[in-house]
């Protein structure tokens, strides 16, 4: 040691803490207590071999012999135990040597690279505080299992595990491609790229290959000639984000899936597999390479994924991305592959892997039971993806910690930094993505709701898919943009949420206004009997918000209280259902009697909620009311209705015009409040918004007509309804589809009139409507379904002119069920007498 630290001073010495202890071949054993890291240069009958930064113990002794570990001759292909098996079962020729030295290739480019790859991981799990005394250790669990380890492809064999085969419908024909065009960038891509996946077998190619390549195949044995294909689907080239002349190739299996039967299998809850990692301080994160292109396909059904580049037709013999089931027997296997490990030191999502445990000396022990797992399947793991040592983990977008889960901040901004969508495909994007992180986002339901009714208007009767929403460009009002501007800035308030604790006590608080319903569920690790609830420390779950929308809304008070409880026990059975319970509080007084567990349903009980009550019934909780000022949380979330702009906007929007103003719908023109549009109007409106598919000629006053007819902007929708109200309202009565489209054409250009009238139409409460030939008068309110007597009760006074005596009303009460009537004489038609009959009623029956 002296002589190597004067030949180079920067050598690096460790003390072992504990000392190693050695058993030499001789059998005596020896204890060392240094270490030192070294690059080596092994001369070899096939050249030089470096060997870069390889731990070395400092041994006591009088030989000056330097002796190369069982790990390091691994490194170099050389494994001691299998050739010593080989020298006792059989002999071995003269030359065998030389084809050992073929398959050497430490010392090459791949090699250097995965020793960079190596150094990487293990500098990272250093500096990410992996525990000093274990690195050596940690080091020679890597370099043991160098075997697993790729940065590119090779000559690998398929894992070891069940091959993918699927199963067609029956009377089932082939399907064919047609030859397709490529651009010459794309054509090029093809090419190189199945050249490159034929030389290490994973294509089998029906055409003649090129010379070169023919004896690399028949080498690795991964190919063979097939001529007489019946399946073909065409490759797609898609070019990669960011780059005009790099693809990546996809291949249209469409076809083959509308004739695959699905297979039976299920993928994870992520809310409720990370919760596994709760109490675990070391993690790791671990990527195959290529794990579709590792799977097996099995031999029937390898034929069926044939694929067509332009010029020639390729059968794959591994599992293909694009095939309907190909993710699904993806998680499967890899579930059955680390079944004895699986959720209890591992996540698995398709091929991103997460280890966990609840300290490093553990975490040391688990991953070489988790690299001896791949190495038995023959898996394959991404050298440049895996992160072998941190204390959180980024894994399926989330952060990772032994506390809780939170979304990844780096996604968060850059949701934030979007721009103001323009298209419908750009909102659309927008919404599905702050959608993936609604359950620690509070009161995102009301916020998003603005943007999501923009969304569905801009789309109503077209496709929802990308390609077609990129056409339709959106008009932004204030109101959406304020609620835009509103999204954005609640995405930087994502909460975390904590893992749940059986220990805990679980608080369910549940609210609900005319608008919307929230769901907040919380638990307290010490909870204090004489504490009220607002005053424990809570710890965040989950929390869910929703708006009430078409028949929702003319729900009564107490439905729209219960349904949240409802949804939770529906939502969120997983976290409910538990041995010691849960605590619900609600702030209605009249629905703790109703879902009360330890009181008798009663009679009076509406349908509706006896059903719901019903539900409740398989958990365990205790109910208790809490005063609204005092539910928070849930308050917050659900006391707000749909988002409005800012009190400024709306006071310049009242005041632009008075066609914003409540109007009757029984007779609109004789409504005081109703105003006659004027051509000044219009033209403010025509300015206001602009473009038409119509050829449009301005006037000598700057009005926009169409044919001679003055043209209405479709998105001034307060004035078209205007419009309708006039066309609709005829002399003696209301006007029919026909009449109102000939007169509105007369006068106006107007896209989708006929659509407009419909729609016009239908909400009419004067207008008879026929269904199946048959005139229904419609209700003047929304129309109720009674199960039993005295559910819903009609009454109405009736004039009975100049009488002989007090009594000229008549006051006539029906039961909606049975039909039963009763008439009551009175003097006055006054709320009085009309509350002192339907308390007798009462009393009667």
């Amino acid at each position: 040691m002296t002589q190597l630290l004067d030949a180079d001073d920067s050598v690096e010495v460790h003390t072992l803490d504990p000392p190693l202890a050695l058993t030499l071949a001789d059998g005596r054993n020896v204890f060392c207590v240094e270490e030192c890291v070294v690059d080596l240069r092994i001369t070899t009958a096939a050249g030089p071999v470096h060997v870069r930064r390889t731990p070395c113990v400092v041994m006591v002794g009088d030989e000056e012999d330097f002796l190369l570990g069982n790990i390091t001759l691994r490194l170099l292909g050389i494994d001691i135990d299998h050739m010593l098996e080989q020298l006792a079962g059989t002999s071995i020729d003269g030359d065998a040597g030389d084809d050992t030295e073929e398959e050497l290739s430490v010392g090459s480019d791949v090699d250097d690279e995965l020793h960079e790859c190596y150094e990487r991981m293990l500098r990272d799990a250093e500096a990410n505080g992996f525990t000093t005394r274990l690195m050596s250790k940690l080091r020679a669990v890597v370099l043991e299992y160098r075997d697993v380890w790729r940065i590119s492809i090779g000559p690998d064999a398929a894992a070891h595990v069940e091959p993918y085969s699927v199963t067609l419908e029956m009377d089932t024909q082939p399907f064919r491609c047609k030859a397709r065009k490529y651009p010459e960038l794309q054509n090029q891509f093809l090419s190189e790229h199945v050249k490159q996946l034929e030389k290490f077998g994973f294509y089998e190619n029906q055409n003649q290959f090129l010379s070169e390549h023919v004896k690399q195949l028949e080498k690795f044995g991964f190919v063979r000639r097939n001529d007489h294909s019946k399946w073909c689907c065409a490759a797609v080239p898609v070019r990669k984000p960011g780059s005009t002349t790099d693809f990546r190739i996809t291949t249209d299996y469409r076809p083959v899936n509308r004739k695959t039967i699905p297979i039976a299998g299920v993928t994870p809850n992520l809310a409720m597999v990370t919760a596994k990692v709760q109490g675990a301080s070391s993690f790791g994160t671990f990527d195959l390479f290529r794990g579709f292109w590792q799977m097996p396909l099995a031999t029937d059904s390898q034929e069926i994924f044939s694929f067509s580049t332009g010029d020639a037709v390729y059968t794959p013999t591994r599992v293909p991305q694009g095939a309907i089931d190909s993710a699904l027997h993806f998680q499967t296997q890899m579930q059955g592959v680390f079944r004895d490990m699986l959720y209890d030191s591992v996540l698995i999502w398709i091929d991103d892997i997460a280890l966990y445990a609840t300290d490093d000396d553990t975490y040391l022990e688990r991953l070489a039971a988790f690299l001896q797992v791949l190495r038995e399947y023959n898996l394959k793991l991404n050298a440049k993806k895996c992160v072998l040592f941190c204390r959180t983990i980024h894994w399926c977008g989330k952060i990772l910690d032994g506390k809780g889960v939170q979304h990844d901040p780096s996604r968060l901004e850059a949701l934030r930094s979007l721009p103001l969508p323009s298209t419908a495909a750009e909102l659309q994007h927008l919404l599905c993505a702050s959608n993936w992180v609604r359950d620690s986002l509070v009161d995102y339901a009301r916020v998003v709701l603005p943007l999501q009714q923009l969304l569905t208007e801009a789309l109503q009767g077209k496709s929802r898919k990308k390609r077609l929403a990129e056409g339709v460009h959106l008009q932004w009002e204030p109101e959406t943009e304020a609620a835009f501007a509103a999204l954005i800035e609640l995405l930087a308030c994502s909460a975390k949420l904590a893992f749940p604790d059986q220990e805990a006590t679980l608080v369910l608080c549940t609210d609900a206004s005319h608008f919307g319903w929230a769901v907040v569920l919380t638990q307290a690790m010490n909870w204090q009997v004489d504490t009220p609830v607002q005053e424990q420390v809570h710890e965040l779950l989950v929390c869910k918000g929703g708006s009430f929308k078409g028949a929702q809304l003319n729900w009564s008070v107490i439905e729209k209280e219960a349904y949240p409880i409802i949804r939770a026990c529906t939502d969120l059975e997983y976290l409910l259902q538990r041995k010691n319970g849960f605590r619900l509080y609600c702030d209605h007084a009249n629905l703790i009697k109703v879902f009360c567990p330890d009181q008798e349903m009663k009679q009076h009980i509406r349908g509706k909620l006896q059903r719901w009550a019903m539900r409740l019934t398989g958990y365990n909780y205790e109910i208790e009311h809490i005063v609204g000022s005092d539910n928070v949380w849930a308050d917050l979330v659900s006391r707000w209705g749909p988002y409005h702009s800012s009190g400024v906007t709306t006071v310049v929007k009242r005041v632009r015009t008075r066609s914003e103003q409540a109007i009757s719908t029984l007779r609109p023109l004789e409504d005081e409040g109703f105003v006659w549009p004027s051509r000044d109007e219009v033209i403010e409106q025509q300015k206001r918004w602009c473009g038409s598919n119509l050829e449009l000629v301005a006037a000598d006053d700057g009005a926009l007509c169409a044919d001679g007819k003055l043209w209405i902007p479709s998105q001034a929708k307060q004035l078209i309804q205007r419009l309708l109200l006039i066309a609709h309202c005829g002399i003696q009565a209301h006007r029919g589809e026909q009449v109102m489209i000939t007169h509105l054409r007369k006068h106006f250009a107007i896209d989708n009139v006929a659509k407009w009238v419909k729609q016009f139409l239908r909400l009419c409460l004067l207008c008879k409507h026929v269904k199946g030939g048959k005139l229904i008068q419609r209700p003047w309110s929304d129309p109720a379904e009674v199960g039993d007597r005295n559910e819903v009760l009609h009454m109405d006074f009736l004039s009975m002119g100049p009488t002989y005596g007090s009594a000229c009303y008549l006051l006539v009460l029906t039961d909606e069920l049975t039909h039963f009537c009763e008439l009551i004489a009175c003097d006055s038609a006054s709320s009085e007498v009309a509350a002192a009959a339907v308390l007798d009623w009462a009393k009667r029956f």
